[in-house]
């Protein structure tokens, strides 16, 4: 049996981050998870996840804060950059007026 670190650079992880509903829940996942870094399997992965996210913490009525943990953590799990998130959260913000 072998012991150490290992590394599987081709290992697929699903993450289900839709029972995530409070602020608190959401800031624990985003602080326990910084050693790692998560990629959607596709674009459009990544924009449905993001449209998801927002409407299920209410974007628009969030505190300045709240928001900017929001867009921290669709970073994270997207793997977009933080342009990238904001672009597409102003996009979204501007097809629901």
């Amino acid at each position: 049996m072998r012991t150490g670190a290992w590394d599987h650079p081709e290992m697929i992880v699903t993450l289900h981050t839709e029972k995530l509903s409070t602020m608190e829940q959401l800031r624990a996942f985003a602080d326990g998870t910084q050693a790692r870094s998560f990629e959607a399997s596709s674009r459009q992965k990544a924009y449905d996840d993001i449209a998801d996210t927002l409407r299920r913490f209410r974007y628009e009525q969030c505190r300045k804060a709240d928001k900017g943990l929001i867009t921290r953590f669709l970073c994270h799990v997207t793997g977009l950059s933080r342009q990238q998130v904001v672009r597409h959260i102003l996009r979204r913000l501007h097809e629901t007026r």
